[in-house]
């Protein structure tokens, strides 16, 4: 969750340290159906065979459905994989050709024939010109067995594959250990009926989406209060107050319309009171890159020092574990351990208490 975005002018490329990724919004370049994709990338540590390592994704890496993926997908081999939406999986490897960390490589994918009947899809990947190009009906129409290992049919299945995410470029979306260390530049993506996306480093990230920021967000039953800096909330009979730090951390209130699941059940008509009301979610922010959370039922010291941050109760209540404070860490040098002395983003040194009061909410009930 760091907010870590390393550019170098002077050859106009990206770092990423194998920590962090680039992140743009998918509508206005992407198109499923048909694309081409051309980059140049140098890996600044030796492929993980253990790990898939992700150069693009789009679509959820996770459970790969509805997904375009390109990087060292198995056993360190270079790949360009699809999976639709019925999770039929199709392939094209650069095998037998050792990737080396230091050296820059250019690279090319091209997929087309996708979402339409009779489309003749078609995948394409090309390292320094060295191309494997798949085109088999057979694979992408589930002419033999299909993704349930049925004996299909004799006509081809349309191959419908929707990603529904970012454009992530240096790891899979939403996918932990899957991000690359490596240096990326000249990227150009262009599709049918959409604009081309074309980054050139050495001017900046472009309409780059994931360097804004770091968020954590709540949908809570009984919100009480909210406040720049603190949130009440109702627990029963009780209350528990939510405390934020960081570099200009604040909460802030959101109206989150009410929108069916999508599944099939999401046509039934409730005739429960309230339930497709607007609802009303709580998000803490900030621009630095930790977001430190406290939890409590009443007020609570939070102390950083050499062993990390962690909240300190009072003496009334430090005999009760169930009125007992909680704090959490996000962001930083992968959740590390604050070192000793040193400055936090909001200012507050380790070391030095910072006292939540409720009494302030409390009141504005």
């Amino acid at each position: 969750m760091e907010q870590i975005r390393e550019v170098m002018p002077c050859w106009g490329g990206a770092l990423l340290d194998g920590r962090d990724y680039l992140q743009y919004p998918a509508e206005p370049y992407f198109n499923p159906s048909a694309g081409r994709l051309r980059l140049r990338f140098r890996l600044r540590q030796p492929v993980d065979a253990g790990r898939p390592q992700v150069l693009f994704n789009a679509g959820l890496l996770g459970p790969q459905v509805n997904n375009f993926s390109l990087g060292f997908l198995r056993e360190g081999t270079l790949a360009f994989a699809v999976q639709s939406q019925r999770y039929t999986r199709v392939a094209v490897e650069i095998e037998g050709r050792t990737v080396q960390a230091g050296r820059w490589y250019e690279l090319e994918i091209a997929w087309g024939g996708f979402n339409r009947r009779d489309g003749r899809p078609f995948i394409e990947i090309a390292l320094d010109g060295e191309k494997r190009r798949c085109d088999d009906p057979a694979l992408f129409g589930e002419l033999d067995k299909d993704s349930q290992d049925l004996q299909s049919r004799e006509e081809p299945r349309t191959f419908f594959i929707r990603a529904n995410t970012a454009l992530a470029f240096g790891s899979g979306v939403q996918k932990p250990g899957s991000a690359t260390a490596c240096d990326l530049a000249d990227i150009h993506l262009q599709s049918p009926r959409r604009r081309p996306l074309r980054l050139d480093f050495a001017a900046g990230l472009g309409p780059e989406t994931g360097s804004g920021a770091m968020g954590w967000k709540l949908n809570p039953v009984h919100l009480k209060a909210v406040d720049p800096e603190r949130v009440l909330l109702g627990a029963g009979d009780q209350q528990v107050a939510l405390e934020v730090w960081g570099a200009g951390a604040k909460w802030t209130r959101e109206e989150v319309p009410y929108a069916p699941s999508g599944l099939a059940a999401g046509s039934l008509k409730s005739f429960v009171p309230g339930a497709e009301e607007a609802a009303t979610r709580v998000r803490a922010t900030t621009m630095g890159d930790e977001l430190v959370l406290a939890f409590a039922a009443a007020p609570v010291d939070m102390v950083g020092g050499a062993e990390g941050f962690r909240p300190i109760a009072p003496p009334r209540l430090a005999s009760h574990a169930d009125t007992a404070p909680a704090g959490f860490l996000f962001g930083g040098p992968g959740n590390a351990a604050l070192r000793a002395g040193q400055r936090l983003s909001s200012g507050c040194r380790s070391g030095r208490r910072t006292r939540v009061s409720l009494a302030d909410l409390s009141r504005n009930e």
